[in-house]
């Protein structure tokens, strides 16, 4: 047993002598796979595809999207080559090969009534490679979400600046049924029927800038949902004052007037509150955050 140990022992102790006679090869198998691992590690750029594209923008451009902006954010997924407002130009040069991807952008400055079909983001390549197609595709689709955001808080915005108008209004609504309560003489009773169509009319106007009300927005947007419960509730009540007005009795005319300026109330607070929320918040109610709690995960090639 101790003679085939001695004869084991003997042969790693010939190769290890073996070894030290020759640095070049204590250096080939040591240094060898490090420099392997360094070169790759100092050219490795990311696992994901490096797409070139070419962006076509609109000449009359997209309401609240600035061209550098979205050049900015194209370019932090893909690589940008050209911004242009010719689409054949960019189709020629994805048929001769100089970029990977043409994204045009459509033009959304017209009336909807222009339009026999909804705006398309247009995404065209002639990628043979899955992957790339795949990551080309799923970027395009993080794109028109970004502009759809982007109109859908111009539209808020502009909804908060109709519904500051309309506060204006309410405020001097409020004000001449009070002071009517007091007297109804048949020029006042008048003066409140021209009114309570004045309001109608700015009502509607403004539901027709507001966003659409949702099923998710009622329970995450509760601003834009109380407006619309308190204008739907006021418009009735107009109506019904109006139809009041023209019958007659006294009692019930002065109590419809204080019923009405009570909900005028309760619809300039909606308002106030409405107009003074991020115009971010009406249309997107959640927003994404993400925490890594070991810190930071490691780099790609380490890990």
């Amino acid at each position: 047993m101790i003679a085939y140990l001695i004869k084991a022992f003997s042969f790693f102790i010939k190769e290890f002598h073996d070894v030290r006679r020759q640095p070049g090869l204590m250096i080939s198998l040591v240094g060898g796979p490090l420099l392997v691992l360094a070169a790759f590690g100092a050219t490795f750029r990311s696992a994901n595809p490096f797409v070139t594209t070419v962006l076509v923008w609109p000449k009359n451009g997209v309401p609240g999207i600035d061209q550098d902006q979205a050049a900015q954010f194209i370019g932090s997924n893909f690589h940008l080559i050209k911004v242009t407002t010719d689409k054949d130009e960019a189709m020629q040069m994805l048929d001769k090969g100089e970029v990977d991807v043409v994204q045009v952008v459509p033009d959304v400055s017209l009336t909807p009534d222009a339009y026999a079909s909804r705006p398309e983001l247009q995404v065209f390549s002639r990628a043979i490679d899955p992957s790339l197609e795949a990551w080309a595709r799923s970027l395009a689709y993080g794109e028109m979400n970004f502009i759809n955001q982007q109109l859908l808080s111009q539209e808020a915005s502009l909804a908060q600046d109709k519904a500051s108008e309309v506060a204006v209004t309410l405020d001097s609504a409020s004000q001449a049924f009070t002071e009517m309560r007091q007297n109804l003489n048949p020029q006042n009773i008048e003066r409140a029927l021209s009114i309570s169509q004045e309001l109608s009319t700015l009502l509607d106007e403004l539901l027709a800038f507001l966003p659409p009300e949702s099923l998710a927005q009622a329970n995450l947007s509760p601003e834009l949902s109380a407006l619309y419960r308190d204008i739907e509730i006021l418009s009735d009540d107009l109506t019904e004052l109006s139809s009041v007005l023209s019958q007659g009795e006294l009692a019930t005319q002065i109590e419809r007037l204080s019923s009405t300026t009570d909900e005028i109330e309760t619809l300039k607070g909606s308002v106030n509150t409405f107009v003074g929320i991020p115009a971010q918040n009406i249309i997107s109610p959640i927003k994404e955050t993400y925490t890594n709690l070991r810190g930071g995960a490691y780099p790609l090639v380490v890990f």
